[in-house]
């Protein structure tokens, strides 16, 4: 028979392992008992981060949050202190729905790596290529993993297991869909009109020609969430003047480093709850 003892310290050692995947700091004493509860059921249910966030991580200033696509790699980069996206940008990948030989999409990696902006730490949203959209085209699927683990390598410079901290995360989609609820149904909605509604509650919202008037109310529920800043006027436009195609990657690579952000980095309590609420 297992003795309580023994019980007790597996229960310990299961929470601590649990909670590294989110990247949750142990609770203090002086936690409250609804934060904890909050805490404790989005761990059991949501490993949603790897690698594992470590203290010295939390740190970070700048999250760049990455969306690979088979047409372009795009980015945006979060300052987490002034909570506002700082920089983005685009580069064009497969022009063919073929599959690429290795050194085709290492070539690729590095032209990328380089116009990509320094950052503390990237976050990729960890797709599954082979279903869905990409079912029907196995090559493509093959040539998006490779060029994500590559992406994933190169981003990583001088890192060395066990030995150092990495800069290069994956969020798993459910956390995303969840949080900003993008799933109706079976189908993914588009991630643009979270981030064009977060634009127009800013003080700059009016840079946004009325065009985008229509695209639904400004006011903000209980189960919204979506709270960067916005002070830039010509952030704004140039995020949302360019191509339909663009806009939507932009705000899906906006909304992976603002879900990454505020689970792990910032442990946000109301994040937490729409995810324990959701699952």
């Amino acid at each position: 028979m297992i003795s309580s003892k023994k019980l007790l310290c597996n229960r310990v050692l299961m929470k601590s392992i649990l909670s590294k995947h989110l990247g949750i700091k142990s609770e203090d004493t002086a936690t409250s008992t609804l934060k904890k509860k909050f805490n404790d059921s989005a761990l059991k249910k949501w490993a949603i981060v790897s690698p594992l966030v470590e203290t010295k991580q939390l740190t970070a200033q700048l999250v760049t949050g990455i969306e690979v696509t088979p047409i372009a790699a795009t980015w945006a980069v979060l300052d987490i202190h002034l909570n506002e996206v700082v920089d983005c940008g685009t580069y064009p990948l497969f022009s063919e729905d073929v599959k690429a030989c290795s050194a085709v999409i290492l070539d690729l990696v590095h032209r990328v790596k380089e116009v990509i902006p320094t950052s503390d730490l990237f976050v990729l949203e960890e797709k599954l290529w082979t279903k869905g959209g990409i079912k029907s085209n196995s090559d493509m699927g093959i040539n998006l993993l490779t060029f994500q683990a590559m992406l994933y390598t190169l981003l990583n410079d001088k890192f060395i297991p066990d030995d150092s901290l990495s800069k290069v995360f994956y969020i798993q989609s459910k956390a995303i869909l969840k949080l900003f609820k993008l799933k109706v149904g079976n189908e993914r909605v588009s991630s643009q009109h979270i981030v064009q509604r977060m634009m127009r509650r800013s003080n700059v919202g009016y840079v946004l020609d009325s065009r985008w008037e229509n695209m639904g109310s400004l006011e903000v529920g209980s189960d919204h969430y979506g709270q960067l800043c916005w002070n830039n006027p010509e952030m704004i436009k140039r995020i949302w003047t360019r191509d339909e195609l663009w806009r939507e990657n932009v705000s899906n690579a906006i909304l992976v480093a603002h879900a990454f952000t505020d689970l792990c980095l910032k442990e946000d309590g109301n994040a937490l709850r729409l995810l324990w609420k959701r699952s």
